[in-house]
């Protein structure tokens, strides 16, 4: 916790609006129920401090929790509710089988952003190639117009989006200039429309 809470006031030093967690569960200690509650309490713990340094704790679909009815399942242990949110990455509950429309009914009223990256998954969640936005068989256009509703629904003025590029462990990827050159050409239309 005091990691967290160190982040938190680096956060709040650096002007930065959030903090991004993942739920890193140990497979092999415990059920889920056992850890979603230990990581409803923890982010609890921290809501105090991050409500005072005036930052969002965030947390992402990712590892020990891939969907977005995994994260959903901790937010609603998280006290006071509201004091976290949701980051939807939208590489994971894809394709760990999860539809774009059951993970945006999961994170609706909690969704702080999407990070969009685009990959064609195989056999198994962990068969996934990275592509270029708009080469894989991820429906970013339609998760944008999904998120983008979640985000008017709960008042927020603006949505956003992240591009997500792993380059640095993927050498093969393009360069990121063309990563966002193809996510603005998917993202565009919505912004003007």
């Amino acid at each position: 916790m005091r990691d967290l809470h160190e982040r938190l006031e680096l956060a709040a030093a650096l002007g930065v609006g959030g903090v991004r967690n993942f739920p890193s569960a140990d497979p092999g200690n415990g059920k889920a129920k056992d850890w979603d509650e230990t990581a409803g309490r923890r982010l609890s713990a921290a809501a105090e401090v991050a409500s005072s340094l005036n930052v969002q704790l965030l947390l992402e679909t990712h590892d020990s929790h891939p969907t977005g009815t995994d994260i959903a399942r901790i937010l609603r242990l998280v006290e006071p509710s509201g004091t976290t949110k949701a980051i939807w990455d939208v590489l994971h509950p894809w394709r760990h089988g999860e539809q774009p429309e059951n993970t945006a009914n999961a994170v609706r009223g909690s969704l702080a952003y999407c990070q969009f990256i685009d990959a064609i998954i195989g056999a198994g969640p962990d068969s996934v190639t990275l592509t270029l936005p708009g080469q894989g068989a991820i429906p970013i256009s339609a998760i944008a117009g999904m998120a983008e509703k979640i985000s008017k629904n709960q008042g927020d003025e603006t949505f956003w989006a992240c591009p997500k590029w792993e380059k640095a462990w993927h050498p093969h990827l393009a360069e990121l200039p063309e990563a966002l050159t193809a996510l603005r050409a998917i993202l565009m239309p919505m912004a003007t429309s």
